[in-house]
């Protein structure tokens, strides 16, 4: 019988078999255990708030758990020479440079992607815009599909042994492996367990695609040395939300409110809720407008989102700031 997070790994066999060997190609070995160095972001604080009260933890994914090169989907779309060379990567891997040439004749291939890439997101974010949605997410799988089905119009011949859709969701996973690299920060498997037997309940909202889960899954195996390990093992399946499944993204309130009308039926108050991120806007604020203590994780600079420039965040204190994953469990457990 399948768990309820089956829903996040739900693939046939053939494309886990396909994902791990892209994960071959793509990964250093080294990444599973060691982090590029990191470098704490400054950030001034007036100390940090009570937080014994603690009784549920949910935690944001890109800059919090896990470091990446250069952010969540939203923030990639700034790097136009990252887009350039992972579009050529993909372009090459899945035979769609003579269709993208006769598509725009005299550009790159890999400009023509680009810009179709872009396009299509942008023209999703629109239409979702105008059905009223706040902070509107994509599905990444249906804008390789749109893709997919426009190279086919000029020449591109589909794999038969497999739908369309499936094709789509491996272009989409080799995209972003030749964009970026992603790791687990150092002691996220051993906070998260240490948390788990306090018997603090814990959950994710997140900024993500189909294939964060499955990266998250992979490398909490990969730090603590268990190729069984699922993510319900820490983290409660009703407050774990990515904002692909919900169709808008952070800093859009509304995922925090689904994950508190779950922890208060666990008898968990908003007051004794934490939300960890590394974004003052999309993560501090967000969850600060439902009542949430928040916890801003300053470990990478990198990665620190401060929004110095963001009048929403002008006067704006996290409850408490880190710089390493050590520090979480023994803010919430001193006392």
């Amino acid at each position: 019988m399948k768990n309820a997070m089956q829903r996040f790994f739900d693939f046939p066999e053939s494309f886990h078999r396909y994902f791990q060997q892209l994960e071959q190609r793509f990964t250093d070995p080294r990444e599973i255990s060691f982090a590029p160095p990191q470098i704490p972001a400054a950030y001034k604080t007036s100390g940090s708030t009570d937080l014994s009260s603690v009784g549920a933890v949910l935690w944001d994914v890109y800059g919090t758990l896990c470091g990446v090169d250069l952010g969540d989907l939203e923030k990639t779309l700034e790097y136009n020479e990252h887009l350039l060379r992972a579009a050529g990567a993909t372009m090459t891997e899945f035979s769609l440079t003579e269709p993208l040439m006769r598509l725009k004749p005299g550009q790159p291939g890999e400009n023509t992607l680009r810009d179709l890439y872009l396009q299509l997101i942008d023209n999703s974010h629109l239409r979702s815009l105008a059905d009223g949605i706040r902070y509107p997410e994509v599905l990444i799988e249906q804008i390789w599909l749109q893709i997919l089905r426009e190279c086919t119009d000029y020449g591109l011949q589909l794999p038969q042994n497999e739908p369309p859709l499936h094709t789509a969701y491996r272009c989409a996973w080799f995209f972003d492996r030749s964009l970026q690299h992603i790791y687990l920060y150092p002691h996220v498997g051993e906070t998260l367990e240490t948390l788990k037997k306090a018997g603090i309940i814990q959950g994710i909202i997140s900024n993500a695609q189909f294939y964060t889960p499955l990266h998250l899954r992979r490398l909490l195996r990969g730090d603590r040395g268990r190729d069984d390990l699922e993510l319900e093992d820490y983290f409660s399946e009703p407050a774990v939300l990515f904002s692909y499944e919900l169709g808008f993204s952070k800093p859009n309130p509304e995922a925090f409110r689904r994950a508190l009308a779950f922890l208060n039926q666990q008898g968990i108050a908003p007051e004794q809720v934490l939300f960890i991120g590394n974004d003052m806007l999309k993560d501090i604020w967000a969850a600060t407008q439902c009542g949430l203590k928040t916890m801003l994780f300053a470990g990478d600079s990198r990665q620190t989102v401060l929004r110095d420039d963001e009048p929403l965040c002008r006067d704006l204190q996290p409850d408490a700031v880190v710089t390493d994953m050590n520090q979480i469990a023994e803010l919430i457990l001193e006392h």
